[in-house]
């Protein structure tokens, strides 16, 4: 929790001040007026300017604090939430979670969504765009693991084949691994295709073009515009 004090002419003054510096809403705003200013003698002497303590809760005390509700909205049972940061990153790790595959959901599809939810949050309240990524009770380790796992597999088929293979949907933690993975393998290359969040990858041997489905960008010739005959005859 960070204080802030601010000295103005009057409250409303100090506040708008403050909101436009901060970048933060009027329902968001945490003040208390410390002294009411006083104009003074004609307004000359014995001026006193207004003061204000402006309370800010620190950025990981705003996403404990929203996860939490959600968490309780959703009347999921958990222990505590720890938060670090590394790497310009907020690590938040849920643990001790009863119903821990439902709030993960299919392929992680659900905490993905509450990652995307908490950053959305704070880039709302005009705090500071942050990647946030979302654990529960070491979940994230694992599917690495597994999405590791699955990358090898298919760059062996690949390999042996020199076929493409088309992936099923995946979010964009689980393509940057593949992608990062296969791009260690000098005969093959990868591609993205589709649209929303959940894209596809299309895995190919270096020596073929793939097969992509649909979503896949190419390269169109712009139609030429229309040629105009001008007269010139006086």
């Amino acid at each position: 929790m960070k204080e802030i004090i601010r000295k103005g002419k009057s409250v409303n003054e100090i506040i708008d001040d403050f909101k436009s510096e901060f970048g933060v809403k009027q329902k968001d705003l945490n003040y208390e007026v410390i002294e009411s200013g006083s104009k003074g003698f004609f307004n000359l002497f014995g001026v006193k300017p207004t003061v204000i303590k402006f309370i800010l809760l620190e950025n990981s005390e705003f996403v404990k604090e929203y996860i939490s509700q959600i968490l309780n909205l959703m009347n999921v049972t958990f222990s505590s939430i720890e938060i670090h940061k590394q790497n310009d990153k907020e690590y938040v790790s849920i643990i001790g979670v009863e119903e821990m595959g439902f709030v993960i959901g299919k392929d992680g599809r659900l905490i993905d969504s509450l990652q995307h939810l908490a950053s959305r949050m704070l880039m709302n309240k005009g705090i500071y765009k942050a990647d946030i990524i979302v654990d529960v009770d070491g979940y994230r380790e694992k599917r690495v693991g597994d999405v590791l796992s699955k990358a090898k597999s298919i760059a062996k088929k690949v390999i042996e084949s020199k076929r493409s293979i088309t992936l099923s949907p995946m979010s964009s933690s689980d393509r940057k691994i593949i992608h990062q993975f296969i791009e260690k393998e000098e005969e093959l290359r990868t591609l993205t295709i589709g649209v929303g969040p959940r894209k596809r990858i299309v895995v190919f041997h270096k020596s073929s073009s793939p097969k992509g489905r649909e979503g896949v960008q190419r390269n169109h010739r712009r139609p030429r515009p229309p040629q105009t005959k001008t007269n010139n005859r006086k």
